[in-house]
């Protein structure tokens, strides 16, 4: 980074619930990229409004995103701020949701990937690519899960909330 101010902020919403005993995370698919056949799992985002309090804009995004009612959506935590190539900062902000399909729950579930913490320190495949971003070439780390891959910021911070939690991951 170069320390400039003017630097994009963005809060990130990480939605966590319990379903049958497990801890689960909320995802959504994002845009596709150039080098990556279909759509990466990604977390809700939003830019950071000057002077705003971070967990109100995280409690907005809900109803929206996944269809839950803001005053169903608690505050856990912060995890690390993730500072892309072009310094975008990313405000990653865990919050519990209701279960999805239970009263207050999410009603958007059709549009929800959710998977769960233990499958995300296990994933199927790690896999180590170099591709094209802005411009610049990357190397990423993919997880993949299933159908669904993982990579890029939503990857640093799924690596940060298993390492917060304790959880032995294979990344």
């Amino acid at each position: 980074t170069n320390g400039d101010s003017e630097a994009e902020r963005r809060v990130v919403a990480v939605p966590l619930w319990v379903e049958s005993g497990e801890l689960w995370c909320g995802f959504v698919e994002g845009p596709a990229a150039d080098f990556w056949a279909g759509s990466p799992l990604t977390f809700p985002e939003a830019p950071a409004r000057e002077g705003a309090d971070p967990w109100l804009q995280i409690a907005e995004l809900m109803p929206a995103r996944f269809g839950v009612d803001a005053a169903n959506v608690l505050k856990l935590g912060r995890l690390d701020v993730v500072t892309l190539a072009d310094d975008r900062q990313l405000m990653p902000m865990v919050v519990a949701l209701p279960t999805p399909g239970v009263e207050g729950g999410a009603s958007f579930a059709d549009q929800i990937v959710g998977i769960p913490l233990s499958v995300l320190a296990q994933p199927n495949l790690i896999e180590q690519k170099v591709g094209e971003v802005d411009g610049r070439q990357v190397r990423m780390q993919i997880l993949h899960f299933g159908r669904h891959r993982v990579w890029g910021a939503a990857e640093w911070i799924v690596e940060n909330l298993l390492q917060r939690l304790g959880l032995d991951a294979a990344v």
